[in-house]
């Protein structure tokens, strides 16, 4: 995945980038907004929309998409190269805990209304490992989570269940069916 697909969320990426990086105080307060929004409260959205919308061109029904993308950056502005899969897969191993694929299963079927708390968690456990993310691929996830065309919908959670599945130990892989 490249910004190309999601360009109206590229400029925002940028911005929260840069908020990242710098020690200014405008940074800092911008991602402690958007850390509050993360909650989901709608007072606390409503405020981080002062951070998220001037950094965007994209239609009415795209910001919450921004601005989820916006409060999950805030609360883990790591940035690697690791799909939301690749990211949840070293979790799992790191952690030893099989309840990780439960929760990862759990957010593949998740239904747009749900994908907010879902995301959440992931970059929660994420953050705790820590286990940096791949920030474009995650813009690119959201955007196209419930597209209208059922095969962009279904490639990006296909896309994400291959990234955390092809990381499993040799050990822990399905034993190949044995004939009789």
């Amino acid at each position: 995945m490249s910004d190309e697909r999601t360009p109206a969320l590229s400029r925002l990426l940028l911005q929260l980038r840069s908020w990242a990086d710098s020690n200014s105080s405008e940074g800092r307060r911008a991602l402690s907004h958007l850390r509050r929004a993360a909650s989901g409260e709608p007072d606390a959205l409503l405020v981080a929309m002062r951070f998220v919308v001037p950094y965007l061109d994209v239609p009415e029904h795209q910001l919450d998409e921004a601005l989820l993308l916006a409060s999950l950056f805030a609360t883990h502005p790591d940035r690697g190269t690791a799909s939301l899969g690749e990211a949840m897969a070293a979790v799992k191993e790191r952690r030893n805990s099989e309840s990780i694929e439960l929760r990862f299963t759990a957010l593949l079927q998740a239904e747009r209304a749900d994908l907010a708390d879902h995301l959440r968690s992931a970059v929660a456990l994420c953050r705790s490992q820590p286990v940096a993310l791949d920030w474009a691929k995650m813009a690119e996830m959201i955007r196209y989570w419930d597209h209208p065309r059922a095969s962009e919908a279904h490639g990006v959670r296909r896309s994400c269940a291959t990234d955390f599945w092809r990381r499993r130990n040799d050990d822990t892989a399905p034993a190949e069916p044995t004939t009789p």
